[in-house]
C-alpha cells in the first residue's frame, strides 16, 4: 500500500486532515505494509508500538566464557551496560543515547528512523535516539548462540512536538557485538 493511500485513509478516518508543518515518517517492518509514524496533522497523535529487531550469531566457546566476556564488549564499543543478569546470561543498556554520531558514524547507518519530509534528512542524525540494547547468550550444542535485540524510537528536540518515531535497526552495531566478542552473525533469512 503507498504512503498517499495510508494517508488518505487516516485523514477520512479522523474526519480530514489540516496542513501541517510536523515530520511524519513512512516505514515498516513488513515490505507489504506501510504505516504513518509522528503527528496526524490534526492534533491527534498516532502512536505505534517501537519494533525489536533481533540479530544471532553463533560461538565455539562454551556460554559462560561467551557470557563473561560480554560487558567489556559492550563497555569497548562505547555501550556501557546498565543491565547484566547471570540468571539469563544477559547484558546491555536500555536507555543508549548516542547524539546524532556512534563511533564517528552518522547514526543513519545503525537505524532507520525515516527521513524528514521537510530537510530530506535522515531523522536519526538529526532527532535524539534512545537504543535498548540486550545481549543473551544461550547453549548450542557444543558451543554458543548470541541474540541481540535493539528497540529504538528518536525525538525530535527542536519545537514543539513530543511525539517519538519508530526506528528500525540497520543490523549493523548488532553485527559488531557479535564480531567483537568473537561470534560469527547468522545471516537473516
Amino acid at each position: 500500500m503507498h504512503r498517499s493511500t495510508l494517508l488518505f485513509g487516516f485523514c477520512a478516518l479522523l474526519g480530514g486532515c489540516a496542513a501541517s508543518t510536523s515530520t511524519v515518517a513512512a516505514r515498516s517492518s513488513d515490505p507489504g505494509r506501510s504505516e504513518i509514524v509522528g503527528n496526524g496533522g490534526n492534533g491527534t497523535e498516532i502512536t505505534l508500538a517501537p519494533d525489536i529487531s533481533m540479530a544471532s550469531a553463533v560461538s565455539d566457546l562454551p556460554p559462560a566464557q561467551l557470557w563473561a566476556a560480554l560487558p567489556a564488549v559492550y563497555t569497548q564499543l562505547g555501550i556501557e551496560p546498565n543491565v547484566n543478569d547471570p540468571g539469563t546470561r544477559t547484558v546491555g543498556n536500555l536507555r543508549f543515547t548516542p547524539h546524532r554520531q556512534y563511533n564517528g558514524q552518522p547514526l543513519s547507518k545503525y537505524v532507520n528512523c525515516g527521513i524528514s519530509n521537510t530537510t530530506g534528512a535522515p531523522l536519526a542524525d538529526t532527532y535524539l535516539v534512545r537504543m535498548s540494547l540486550r545481549t543473551t547468550v544461550e547453549a548450542q550444542g557444543t558451543g554458543s548462540r548470541l541474540n541481540t535485540t535493539m528497540e529504538a524510537t528518536a525525538r525530535n528536540v527542536e519545537g514543539t512536538s513530543t511525539s517519538n518515531v519508530r526506528c528500525q535497526s540497520t543490523g549493523l552495531l548488532e553485527q559488531r557485538i557479535a564480531t567483537v566478542v568473537g561470534a560469527r552473525p547468522i545471516a537473516p533469512r
